[in-house]
């Protein structure tokens, strides 16, 4: 641990002792999910980084979708019209990201090719 590390901890841990962290708002509540826990760990920053730029892969929506989904399908009754709308959804979800995958890469889907074109012509 660096000396700038060490400081760091030695404030957290005395603002701790006075009771800066006692009254926060949310404590004791669950944190929300973390929208890229089935990302791979490796993929992490840079699925991040494009959400926040709102350039989310179209991958990696269908993804996000198809979890969703399957966890939705573990709550509903099997034989249910909502179940048998969300298997359709999830199976198109499927096709749509397994045809991804081969043949088309990210940047031969036209429109986030052109809108992540634009947004690299802005940084200039």
């Amino acid at each position: 641990m660096d000396f700038v590390d060490r400081i760091a901890e030695a404030r957290i841990a005395k603002a701790a002792s006075d009771g800066v962290f006692a009254n926060l708002p949310g404590a004791g509540v669950p944190l929300p999910p973390d929208p890229a826990m089935r990302v791979p760990a490796a993929l992490r920053p840079a699925y991040r980084m494009l959400d926040n730029a709102g350039y989310v892969p179209p991958e990696l929506v269908r993804a996000r979708d198809m979890h969703t989904l399957q966890d939705l399908l573990s709550t509903l009754d099997a034989h249910s019209d909502e179940a048998d709308t969300a298997r359709r959804r999830l199976r198109w979800l499927q096709v749509a990201l397994a045809s991804s995958r081969h043949g088309r890469g990210l940047l031969t889907d036209r429109h986030y090719d052109a809108r992540l074109r634009r947004r690299l012509a802005a940084v200039k």
